[in-house]
């Protein structure tokens, strides 16, 4: 996860004209100003599109995630800034977004320098009015427009989705306690005893491979990852302070006594505003709450990063921490009534890919205890070596054809921006069949699921492959390729089966097809 907010990339012709019509209608109207002409309407047109050209897309966002340059490239201190883009106020800007006292001595992380140079040369050559209105204006294409289109007429399941939305934008603990009082506490507590379990196997037979590699061949990688698997934890299903009324008073903000009612009776553009405000004031009132708060703390995480209603498990380096939200144990995930080699394949995988994301390109830039590091060169090069086989064979032979208005469009994965994806799916799948065999050794043989005619390994991989079906538009699956961190459905699925030996060995896939192809990585843990 990252903490850095980037500016928006600009919007289309017609919106930037729906725009130009608002502000002549509602700002321009309303100050009388006779610098006011065509030529300024151009400049704020021009001013707009060029905010889009110089403004980091989204895939440069997502590549300078993915390989951490944000938290080590050009820092700056404060004084820097000041001395350098002279267009901001930084020591004033910091310290009413961070809430604290900012110096001039402290250090910031620019994770785009040229942006703010390119910026820097667009106010130099324009107007103070025009950048003014244009910066109104881009306000009003980002928010004004997205909430004014949700206020707009709609069908009633819409407006309730959308309600249902605010609630929870607003209220995130109350709605959190409330879904997770719905589910029981025996139900929670059985969830979270089979995840424990399960998660638990994953991590012995990942920490015993590591061991036995580091004694083959020691090396400060190695006691790396063994220190991070050792002091890994996990928050599985929901924090106990949902169950605690103190607990969900003090999180409730109460919205009259932040911001004024809104009148029926105003133009619908007055409502709009009101609610924004309405809003702003729920969202400091959290950022007062939680700015003294240890932002690696159960309750935090649960109400501040990841509330229990999120369908998404994820690994949150700053802590060191797998977290497992109770909505995300539903199939087709999780399955109560299955033999244990579907949950492995279910469940099990996906905390075997997000326990690897702890040894992944990001997860290796913090250390055991969650704090950023810098990697030594001699980590650098292992860390290089091991990675090697999947940075250039495991996008391979994925290029695929599609098809959008007659168009043919080649859409080839890129190996860099879906790197440390790749990683962790590469080494799950034969991870999570190991700590499967493990348990089928202590335990015994399970039966056959009912009306499947194939064997244990081939229903494994089938449960294994179903937690990723998608279905996609074309043009989403054109955009996916190129901003997407994972792989494509199916090609994400391909991508993890061609490069296991079990899968070709038990589906009896001939040498040098596509799914056995004659370069095979092998799993780097």
């Amino acid at each position: 996860m990252t903490l850095t907010t980037f500016p928006q990339n600009a919007a289309s012709e017609d919106h930037i004209q729906n725009s130009m019509e608002f502000f002549k209608e509602y700002i321009h109207a309303g100050n009388h100003s006779s610098e006011f002409n065509s030529t300024d309407v151009d400049d704020m047109k021009n001013f707009l599109s060029s905010m889009a050209m110089i403004t980091p897309s989204h895939r440069e966002k997502v590549e300078m995630e993915i390989h951490g340059e944000q938290v080590y490239v050009n820092p700056m201190t404060v004084d820097d800034l000041e001395s350098e883009y002279t267009f901001v106020n930084w020591t004033v800007l910091l310290s009413e977004a961070l809430s604290a006292n900012v110096s001039s001595s402290d250090i910031v992380y620019v994770p785009f320098p040229g942006y703010l140079d390119d910026l820097d040369m667009k106010i130099e050559l324009l107007p103070a009015h025009t950048i003014h209105n244009g910066l109104l204006l881009m306000y009003r294409m980002d928010y004004l427009s997205a909430m004014a289109d949700m206020l707009a007429p709609a069908p009633a399941t819409q407006l309730k989705d959308m309600c249902l939305d605010l609630t929870k934008d607003m209220y995130p603990v109350p709605v959190a306690g409330m879904f997770v009082r719905d589910a029981g506490r025996g139900r929670l507590q059985q969830l979270k005893d089979e995840v424990s379990v399960l998660l638990n196997d994953i991590k012995t037979v990942l920490t015993t491979s590591i061991e036995r590699k580091a004694a083959a061949e020691p090396s400060p990688v190695y006691s790396m990852a063994l220190r991070k698997l050792r002091s890994l934890r996990s928050l599985l299903v929901a924090s106990p302070s949902f169950w605690s009324d103190e607990f969900i008073a003090q999180n409730t903000p109460t919205l009259p006594s932040l911001a004024p009612a809104v009148d029926h009776d105003q133009p619908d553009r007055h409502k709009v505003l009101r609610l924004i405000r309405a809003m702003q004031a729920v969202r400091n009132f959290s950022i007062r709450k939680y700015q003294e708060v240890d932002t690696v703390s159960e309750n935090y995480i649960w109400s501040q990063v990841s509330e229990p209603y999120e369908l998404n498990a994820f690994y949150f380096p700053d802590g060191n921490t797998v977290v497992v939200p109770l909505a995300f144990l539903s199939e087709p995930y999780f399955y109560d009534a299955v033999p244990q080699y579907v949950k492995y394949a279910t469940l099990g995988h996906v905390l075997s890919h997000e326990l690897l994301h702890g040894l992944g390109v990001t997860g290796f830039q913090y250390d055991d205890s969650g704090r950023l590091r810098q990697l030594t060169e001699a980590e650098r090069r292992q860390l290089a070596e091991l990675r090697s086989c999947v940075r250039h064979n495991f996008v391979n032979n994925l290029t695929k054809i599609v098809h959008i208005q007659d168009i043919a469009i080649s859409a080839e994965p890129d190996g860099e921006l879906t790197l440390d994806e790749n990683l962790s799916d590469h080494d799950a799948l034969p991870l999570t069949w190991r700590a499967y065999q493990r348990w089928h050794h202590q335990h015994g043989s399970e039966p056959a699921l009912p009306g499947v005619n194939l064997t244990l390994q081939q229903t494994f991989l089938l449960a294994w492959g179903q937690i990723y079906c998608a279905k996609l538009t074309q043009g989403t699956y054109i955009a996916s390729v190129e901003t997407d961190a994972h792989l494509n459905n199916p090609e994400r699925v391909n991508a993890m089966m061609r490069h296991w030996p079990e899968f070709a060995s038990s589906f009896h896939c001939a040498e040098g097809s596509p799914m056995r192809p004659s370069v095979q990585c092998r799993p780097l843990w």
